[in-house]
C-alpha cells in the first residue's frame, strides 16, 4: 500500500468554529507521513485498545468525512463520541495538542488522509474538531497504556498513529453530505495532498437526506450489475453471442424503487455520432495528456462500452477517450422526493426535476465512492444499500433469458391468434354468434360477487328497489309502457311471455304506484301468450325453448345496503352480447363508452359492508320486448 497518509492541522477560534461544507482551508503547520513499516496499519485494534478502560463518553464533537477520488468527493458532516474523538487525537502523546497551545490556541482541527480500497487515486479522510487542552490531558492519561517504542518515535510515525486511529472514529449522525462530480480529465495530485489544487466542479449535490445517498447508490449500483451482466453473456465462452434475438433490447433505463432516482443509459447510435463530432477535440487532447488512456486499465471491473471501430477515423485511443469525456449516461432527479436537497450544475426539468450528463469513467468514479462509503464500518454503522442484488450466476441467468425469449415469442403468437379470432367473432352478426354455443344460464356463487354478507330485505324494501330499476331502464330506452309488480313472478314492463308468467298473474298484477293509482283489469295487462305445449309435437318442444332462450338476456344486478350499484354482469351468452349497451352498464361505467373485447375498463368501487343481488331479465326481439327484475333466488 503507498504511503498516502497525511496530518493537516489548522487553527480555528470558537465562534468560527463551522460546519459547511466548503473545502478544508489547509493553513498553518503541515507535516507529511512518510513510511508506516514501523505501525501495523492495517490493525483494526488499535483504537480500541486505546480506548479500553475508559468509560466517561457522554458528549459529541462535529467532525467531517470525506471520500474522494480522481473525479468524485462525498463529504459527510456528522458528530463522532467526544471520548473516542480525544482517545484518537491523544494517540500522538499530545504533541499536536502541545503544538496549538503552545500556539495560544484553544481549539485544533486536525485532518488526516487514509488511502481508499478502490485504486491508488482514493482516499478516505476525517477531520475532527477537538479542544486542546482537554486532548493533552486525554494524552497523559493514555501515556501508560502506549509502548516505549510509541512514544519514542518520530513526528512520522506520530502522524501515522494519528491517521489509523482518526480512521477508527466512528461517525455516527448524519448532519448533511455534499457530493461532488468533478469535469471529465481530472487528475489528482497525490504527491501533493497536502496542498490540493482547487478542481472545477461540474455538479454538486448536497442535503441532510441520507435517503439521498442511498437511493443514487441502489440506481447506480443497479446499473453495474446490469452492465457487468450484459458483458459476460456477450463474451461467455471468449467469443460473442450470436443469438437471433440480440435486435430486441428492452428500454435502457434504471429507476429507483421509489421512482425518485432514473438513470438513462444514451443510445450507442447517438453516442457514435457525437464522438464524431469532437474528432477535433480529441486530436487537441492527446497531445496535452494520457490520462484517458490510463483510464481503461484503471477500471477493469466495470468493464467500458467497446468503440474500438472509432479508432478508425479518429486513430489508436479514440474509442478509449469517447468513454472518458463523452456523456454515456442521463441522469434524472425528482427533488420532491427528498427534504432540503440543494442541487448546482443540473438542468431544470420543470416541476422540480433536474437532469445532467455524465460519462462512463464518472458513473464509475461515483460507484468506487459509494463502494468505499458502504464498506466503511465506521462511517453510520447502521447505513443500509436497498438494491435489487443478482442472486443467479451469469450462466443460469443467460439461459434464463435465452428461455424468456422463446417465450415471448410464443406468447407474441398467442395473443395475435388470440386477437385475429376475437375480431373475426366481432364482425359477425349477433344471431350467428349467439346460436355458436346453446345458451346457459350461468349462476354465480355470492362469495365471487362480494366478499362482505348478503342483506336481507322485506318484500316491500325488495319491490321499491325493482321498481326503480325497472324505471332506470324503460325511460333510458324511451319505452312508454306501464310498470307492473306482481309477488311472485317480480316487477315488469312491456309484453311479459308466458313462460315467466304465474298461473294467477292477471288476477294478481297491479301497476306501481309511480305510473297509475287505480286498478288494472287483465284487459289491459299486456301478456305475449304463447301456443300451449301440449298444442305442440314433441319434436318442436326443444326447437321452441331453444328459441325462446336465445330471445331472453339475464344478467346479475349487484346493488350496496342503501341501493347503490356496484356491480353488473351478464350471466347468459345472449346477455354477453348486448352487456354493453345496456343503462345499467352505462351508469355503472359512469357513461364510458363501452365495447366488447378481451380488455376491459377497470373500476375503482370501495366494497359495500352489505349487498342485494337482483335478477334482470330482457328481450332481445323488438317485437315482444319486456323488462323483469326479481330477486335472485
Amino acid at each position: 500500500m503507498p504511503s498516502l497518509f497525511l496530518l493537516s492541522s489548522s487553527v480555528l477560534l470558537p465562534k468560527t468554529l463551522t460546519l459547511t461544507l466548503r473545502p478544508f482551508p489547509l493553513s498553518g503547520r503541515r507535516r507529511h507521513c512518510g513510511s508506516i513499516t514501523s505501525v501495523h496499519a492495517s490493525d483494526p485494534d488499535l483504537l480500541p485498545r486505546l480506548t479500553a478502560g475508559d468509560s466517561t463518553t457522554c458528549h459529541h464533537l462535529p467532525a467531517v468525512r470525506s471520500y474522494e477520488n480522481d473525479l468524485a468527493r462525498l463529504t459527510l458532516v456528522g458528530s463522532v463520541a467526544f471520548e473516542q474523538a480525544l482517545t484518537a487525537a491523544a494517540a500522538d502523546g499530545g504533541e499536536a495538542a502541545e503544538e496549538h497551545l503552545s500556539a495560544g490556541t484553544q481549539t485544533m482541527v486536525v485532518e488526516t488522509v487514509f488511502p481508499g480500497s478502490a485504486d491508488d487515486h482514493s482516499t478516505v479522510s476525517t477531520r475532527l474538531f477537538l479542544p486542546a487542552k482537554k486532548v493533552k490531558e486525554k494524552a497523559k492519561k493514555l501515556r501508560s497504556s502506549l509502548t516505549a517504542d510509541i512514544l519514542s518515535s518520530n513526528s512520522i510515525v506520530s502522524n501515522n498513529i494519528l491517521a489509523m486511529t482518526f480512521r477508527q472514529v466512528v461517525l455516527q449522525g448524519l448532519g448533511s453530505f455534499k457530493l461532488s462530480i468533478f469535469c471529465p480529465g481530472t487528475e489528482r495530485d497525490m504527491k501533493n495532498l497536502a496542498n490540493p489544487k482547487e478542481v472545477s466542479e461540474q455538479l454538486t449535490a448536497s442535503s441532510s437526506d441520507e435517503r439521498f445517498i442511498s437511493t443514487l447508490a441502489e440506481v447506480v449500483c443497479s446499473c453495474l450489475l446490469k452492465s457487468t451482466d450484459r458483458f459476460y453473456q456477450k463474451h461467455v465462452g471468449g467469443s460473442p453471442s450470436k443469438s437471433i434475438f440480440d435486435w430486441y433490447q428492452g428500454p435502457q433505463r434504471i429507476l429507483a424503487l421509489d421512482t425518485s432516482i432514473c438513470l438513462y443509459r444514451i443510445s450507442r447510435d447517438e453516442i457514435m455520432k457525437k464522438a464524431s463530432k469532437q474528432l477535433e477535440r480529441f486530436n487537441l487532447a492527446k497531445e496535452k495528456s494520457v490520462n484517458w488512456r490510463q483510464r481503461k486499465l484503471k477500471h477493469r471491473w466495470w468493464e467500458p462500452p467497446d468503440y474500438s471501430m472509432l479508432d478508425k477515423i479518429g486513430g489508436p485511443g479514440f474509442g478509449v477517450w469517447v468513454n472518458e469525456f463523452i456523456p454515456t449516461y442521463k441522469l434524472q432527479i425528482d427533488a420532491n422526493s427528498f427534504k432540503d436537497v440543494k442541487l448546482e450544475g443540473w438542468q431544470e426539468m420543470g416541476h422540480n426535476r433536474w437532469e445532467v450528463l455524465l460519462t462512463h469513467f464518472q458513473m464509475v468514479e461515483l460507484a468506487s465512492i459509494f463502494d468505499m462509503f458502504y464498506e466503511d464500518q465506521y462511517t453510520l454503522p447502521d447505513k443500509e444499500l436497498s438494491c435489487g442484488l443478482m442472486t443467479e450466476s451469469p450462466v443460469s441467468s443467460r439461459n434464463k433469458n435465452s428461455t424468456g425469449k422463446w417465450l415471448f415469442v410464443s406468447l407474441l403468437g398467442g395473443f395475435i391468434i388470440v386477437s385475429v379470432s376475437v375480431l373475426a367473432q366481432l364482425c359477425r352478426p349477433n344471431p350467428l354468434r349467439a346460436r355458436n354455443v346453446p345458451d346457459q344460464k350461468v349462476t354465480l356463487p355470492s362469495s365471487e360477487i362480494c366478499a362482505s354478507n348478503i342483506k336481507s330485505l322485506e318484500a316491500p324494501e325488495l319491490e321499491d328497489l325493482c321498481i326503480s330499476l325497472v324505471k332506470k331502464i324503460r325511460d333510458d330506452l324511451g319505452w312508454t309502457e306501464d310498470i307492473m309488480t306482481e309477488r311472485d313472478i317480480g316487477t315488469w314492463t312491456g309484453s311479459l311471455p308466458g313462460c315467466l308468467r304465474g298461473p294467477d298473474v292477471v288476477r294478481n298484477a297491479i301497476p306501481c304506484k309511480e305510473e297509475s293509482t287505480t286498478s288494472c283489469s287483465s284487459g289491459n295487462l299486456q301478456i305475449h301468450e304463447e301456443p300451449k305445449i301440449s298444442e305442440i309435437s314433441p319434436a318442436g318442444v326443444d326447437d321452441l325453448a331453444m328459441q325462446m332462450a336465445q330471445d331472453i338476456a339475464s344478467y346479475q344486478v349487484v346493488l350496496s345496503g342503501d341501493g347503490r350499484l356496484v356491480g353488473f354482469q351478464p350471466t347468459s351468452r345472449v346477455a354477453v352480447n348486448h352487456w354493453a349497451s345496456n343503462p345499467l352498464a352505462k351508469v355503472l361505467y359512469q357513461g364510458r363508452r363501452l365495447s366488447p373485447g378481451i380488455l376491459e375498463p377497470s373500476l375503482k368501487l370501495p366494497p359495500p359492508s352489505e349487498v342485494v343481488l337482483l335478477e334482470l331479465l330482457m328481450s332481445t326481439k323488438p317485437e315482444s320486448r319486456f323488462i323483469l327484475v326479481r330477486p335472485t333466488q
